[in-house]
């Protein structure tokens, strides 16, 4: 046995009985101003054993597995593994984690359950963890329904509101049909190959078992046509909105195509993208006219979501991983950057707002950069993903048979809608005349810098330098050297046409925003 070996053993066992250690610790625990700094201190520990292990562990796999349930016939095993995705998404948890608890120190600090909150969010690491590190298929989903569990509780945090219950229960429901669909894969999935490994998955496996499988992600990533609780879910705390629409709960069923990529036959990879797209159209339409701060960032999640999702379908693996590290940093900061707008005007209607970018300067600066990331601005980390996964799919469409390119054309009208509703939300927010009659936009200012650090941090981390040399290519990006992608398209004529979709839409969002209230 390598002497490597039993380091990484024992720490990888830390790393994820560290947050359920927490769990157990703060739940309990009677000091309510200490729950924030115990959680925080641990969830730094994970990260620092996180980077630690990216930076030192060689490119091979390591495994850490024992038998379950032994049978004269079978067997099952419970087993954890550290590669490359696991080793990504270990450091996108943990970071993502952290900064939304510094914030929420400040956003709740009057918060007199507070310790049962940050008991929640370690309950909910822990399980994100063993998701992105587990073995097989059974480990997973053990993982799996431990962070719907964990999901349900932070929803529905505020118990004494009747809607934040109902949308608990909501979206405990809805994850439940995806994921009875789930199981039914998993158990095809042994049944066909006598094993749920995923080193196992080399070939693919009869449709029906990548269709059931993939019940899962349509089902925890919100796409179409289980997609209505997650707007709903914003009925919690924001932190917790920012938690979920970022690298955990909804990302999930993207990490779950990755893993089960292989199995998934070619009728199974069309359905996958169809699902995808029409998700897509539908999220990006549905946020044109919410009136919520927060719903318009949910759908706009949703729509991301199904543009992961379809090019997942299109075999684009690498260029959905590349989005979903992109879209975690840009909508964290722009669900916590909402807080900041909702924590200073007490109301979470656009149609309440208008006038702040003076009175929160900070605020506005880190939030439009955001924004213009995710509608796909050139420099910016969001454009070069959108970019990776537009080119992946004409280069796809080119491939198929007729009528294959009305899936990328809708897609890459998708940028057109992001770029409108994103630009009318700030149009709305920041600009214009402060509506709301109830009190004087001059009383109004920025949170504590436990509030701006994590939305700077997040906007800094949305120019394109922290992923590429090139601002316009993503073709020298460091994470294509990690994830290599299956084939390199290069569309020569979309990246003008791309911007000049976003800048159409932008404009359009901007001038007539006022006239959609």
């Amino acid at each position: 046995m390598p002497d490597s070996e039993p380091i990484l053993t024992w720490l990888l066992t830390g790393l994820l009985l560290l947050p359920f250690a927490g769990f157990v610790g703060l739940f309990g625990l009677r000091n309510r101003s200490l729950s924030g700094p115990v959680a925080i201190a641990l969830t730094t520990m994970g990260l620092v054993a996180s980077i630690w292990l990216a930076l030192t562990l060689p490119p091979t796999l390591f495994t850490l597995q024992t038998t379950w349930v032994a049978l004269p016939t079978a067997s099952l095993s419970v087993g954890f593994r550290l590669d490359r995705l696991a080793l990504l998404m270990l450091v996108l948890v943990h970071f993502v984690e952290l900064l939304i608890q510094l914030y929420s120190l400040a956003y709740l600090h009057h918060e007199p359950r507070l310790a049962r909150y940050f008991a929640y969010l370690q309950l909910f690491v822990g399980a994100m963890l063993g998701i992105v590190t587990a073995n097989n298929l059974i480990t997973l989903y053990g993982f799996w329904e431990l962070v719907g569990l964990a999901s349900y509780l932070l929803i529905g945090f505020w118990a004494d509101r009747p809607q934040a219950v109902q949308a608990a229960r909501k979206a405990f429901l809805f994850n439940r049909i995806g994921d009875a669909g789930f199981l039914m894969g998993i158990f095809l999935t042994y049944y066909t190959l006598g094993t749920t490994d995923f080193s196992a998955f080399t070939s693919a496996a009869p449709t029906v078992v990548g269709l059931c499988l993939f019940m899962g992600c349509v089902g925890k990533s919100a796409q179409f046509p289980l997609l209505s609780w997650l707007p709903d879910a914003m009925e919690g705390p924001t932190p917790v909105s920012a938690l979920l629409h970022a690298a955990t709960m909804v990302a999930a069923g993207i990490f779950l195509l990755a893993r089960i990529h292989p199995l998934l036959s070619p009728n199974a990879l069309l359905v996958i993208t169809l699902i995808g797209t029409i998700t897509t159209g539908w999220g990006g339409y549905s946020a044109l006219f919410q009136t919520d701060i927060k719903k318009v960032l949910a759908f706009s999640t949703v729509s991301q979501l199904g543009l992961m999702v379809a090019a997942m379908g299109m075999g684009n693996v690498a260029g959905a991983l590349f989005h979903l590290l992109t879209h975690a940093f840009v909508k964290a900061g722009l669900f916590l950057g909402a807080g900041n707008v909702i924590h200073a005007t007490d109301t979470q209607d656009l149609r309440q707002m208008g006038g702040l970018r003076n009175r929160l300067p900070i605020t506005f600066w880190a939030y439009c950069l955001c924004a213009a990331s995710l509608a796909g601005v050139p420099l910016l980390s969001g454009f070069l993903s959108k970019e990776t996964i537009l080119a992946g799919a004409f280069g796809w469409a080119a491939t198929q048979g007729a009528g294959a390119g009305v899936i990328p054309t809708l897609l890459l009208l998708s940028s057109l809608l992001t770029a409108l509703y994103m630009a009318r939300q700030v149009r709305l927010i920041f600009f214009g005349n402060y509506r709301n009659s109830a009190g004087a936009v001059a009383h109004l200012r920025e949170p504590s810098w436990l509030m701006r650090g994590p939305v700077v941090v997040l906007a800094g981390l949305s120019v394109w330098f922290w992923f590429s040399a090139n601002p316009l290519t993503e073709h020298s990006s460091w994470f294509f050297g990690l994830f290599p992608p299956t084939a390199d398209y290069v569309v020569s004529w979309l990246a003008p046409v791309s911007i000049g979709l976003v800048l159409l839409g932008g404009w359009v969002g901007f001038k007539f925003a006022e006239g959609w209230l």
